[in-house]
């Protein structure tokens, strides 16, 4: 397949005889043999004998009827989808159709360069996108969209966009590309004067590829300088030979306009360490925080699972781990706290007055004992507790003992509806600056058992047997 030359009248009287003569000897050596003989069956049709002879001596632009016969065979060719080129000197051709029957783009003009055989489509148009392009059957094919106002490009599906070697996009108000955006074998790309601030990776390791079948010029575009970009600058760095307009490259920094070559990229390095270690410390400071705000429900759960005994190894030795210190009138709370501590998975040995006292001893002497050997003092704070002076004497006691040894620890049950009112100042102060257990607390026995001295969980035999 070949461009076809149709000389219009007026262009024929403008040029010499002997140049019309050597276009027509010039077109007819780059025929090739199969056109050759396309030419040759087309003018048989016609009544015409076409061989080299008759071209070089005979067929002369100037006379019309011959002239216009010749246009008519090559005619034939255009309804083959042979391309057709109409050239108005020995290097422009403007362009007639494709090899698809389709005309340049309205808005467009399209020729052919026969000195560097490339197909050029120049857009001026008064819309935002570049339209369908004619196929070219030979050369390279250079698009020029001038209009200043495209925002965006086609996708390579566009028909004729994948046969471009060449964009000309200066002057436009592109913001980003992406690499299905590029045809495959550009040769050529002035993004100048656009509103370009970085590329996307897809987008740099494309032209990466390119490198060196590839030239470009890129200025005018308000190119980010920070660590963002960071790869953007290290490509121009890295292929600055391949971008002619390299020196007139600026990045924006803030208000700080630098040249993109002179950009130190190192800096980010330690910047993003930097960021790294803010990160860290930043994220240290919360999980602290997070600890001491949740410490006692982290702790709980971490004892719950015996992973965790925090209590201190005692100095000295109890018998005891618990006093239960509660009024008579309340008996009935005592079970449950044998079934859990004492039954429990840590098996704590408890003391109270109906089970462990000696009958027929004193009610001090036996209160002192009790607290003497427990490592804790459990007072079940009732309103029966609090009217009992028998329970106000046990308090008094535990506070005083707890206060003189470091391994005993008095831990205040506080029941609802309980009254503090019926406790003197020297109690009341005691219950305002010291922590205690609800009993309606939803995590009352877990906070207890960690209120306990801290054991291992004891495998019963069948656990162990499991």
């Amino acid at each position: 397949m070949s461009s076809a030359i149709i000389c219009s009248r007026p262009a024929a009287d403008f040029l010499t005889k002997e140049l019309q003569l050597q276009l027509m000897w010039q077109h007819h050596q780059h025929q090739q043999q199969q056109h050759q003989q396309h030419l040759f069956n087309a003018s048989s049709e016609s009544g015409w004998n076409l061989n080299s002879t008759t071209i070089r001596d005979k067929l002369m632009f100037w006379e019309l009827p011959k002239h216009l016969h010749f246009a008519e065979v090559y005619l034939h060719y255009i309804k083959a989808n042979i391309s057709a080129f109409i050239c108005i000197d020995s290097d422009v051709c403007i362009f007639n159709v494709d090899i698809n029957k389709r005309r340049c783009p309205k808005g467009c003009s399209c020729h052919l360069s026969r000195t560097e055989m490339r197909f050029e489509v120049y857009c001026d148009r008064s819309g935002v996108d570049i339209p369908e392009l004619p196929i070219p059957i030979t050369g390279s094919a250079a698009l020029y969209f001038i209009n200043k106002n495209l925002t965006r490009l086609p996708n390579s599906t566009l028909y004729g966009y994948s046969n471009i070697r060449e964009l000309h996009l200066a002057n436009n108000k592109l913001t980003s590309i992406k690499v299905e955006q590029l045809p495959d074998n550009l040769t050529y790309l002035d993004f100048r004067n656009n509103s370009l601030q970085s590329f996307e990776d897809e987008v740099l390791e494309y032209l990466t590829r390119r490198a060196g079948k590839l030239a470009m010029k890129l200025s005018g575009n308000p190119w980010k300088c920070d660590c963002d970009a960071l790869k953007m600058l290290r490509f121009v760095v890295d292929n600055s030979n391949n971008i002619t307009d390299r020196d007139q490259l600026k990045c924006h920094e803030g208000n700080i306009e630098l040249s993109m070559l002179m950009v130190k990229t190192d800096v980010c390095t330690n910047r993003s360490y930097f960021k790294f270690l803010t990160g860290l410390l930043f994220g240290l400071v919360v999980m602290i925080l997070i600890y001491f705000y949740f410490k006692q429900s982290i702790l709980l759960w971490l004892y719950e699972r015996n992973l965790c005994r925090s209590e201190p190894k005692a100095d000295i030795q109890l018998k005891i781990d618990g006093f239960v210190a509660f009024s008579h009138v309340d008996l009935q709370l005592v079970p449950e706290y044998v079934e859990k501590l004492e039954r429990g998975p840590r098996q704590y040995r408890l003391c109270f007055y109906q089970r462990d006292w000696q009958i027929g001893e004193s009610i001090p002497a036996c209160i002192l004992s009790s607290i003497k050997d427990s490592k804790r003092v459990i007072i079940l704070m009732t309103n029966n507790f609090i009217n009992s002076s028998w329970g106000l004497f046990e308090f008094r006691t535990a506070i005083k003992a707890t206060s003189m040894h470091r391994d005993k620890r008095l831990i205040v049950i506080l029941y609802p509806d309980v009254d503090l009112d019926g406790l003197d100042c020297e109690l009341k102060l005691y219950m305002k600056y010291n922590t205690y257990l609800r009993r309606d607390d939803p995590q009352f026995w877990s906070k207890l058992m960690f209120a306990m001295p801290h054991r291992p969980i004891h495998c019963t035999t069948e656990e162990t047997q499991a």
